[in-house]
């Protein structure tokens, strides 16, 4: 089998939490980094390529999945400067309610 082969975009405390957790991953394979004052560092780290920007990273070959660890102020696509879409916890929107209930009633 192949490894997934990982790109991290951001270098702050997730950046590192993530690269750090991917070595402990069976089958992940960190190959990138980019973003971040402390990139360069968390790149000689663990020893994989230093992109510049988010869209060298995203072009590269050999990154299959990118994990996006910068904060969310940070977060945008495109060169139209658009919020990232974030993916909701629940699929319709009905099921928002179902995480709020409670599974069993109290009882004393």
């Amino acid at each position: 089998m192949q490894p997934i082969r990982y790109g991290i975009l951001g270098s702050g405390f997730m950046g590192r939490t993530h690269a750090e957790a991917l070595r402990h991953i069976e089958g992940a394979q960190l190959t990138a980094l980019a973003l971040g004052s402390r990139a360069a560092k968390l790149a000689e780290d663990y020893s994989v390529a230093l992109c510049e920007s988010a869209e060298e990273l995203i072009a590269r070959d050999d990154v299959d999945v990118v994990i996006i660890a910068t904060p969310q102020f940070v977060r945008r696509t495109g060169a139209a400067g658009r919020r990232a879409r974030q993916t909701p916890l629940h699929r319709k929107a009905d099921d928002h309610h179902r995480c709020r209930r409670r599974p069993y009633p109290r009882s004393v």
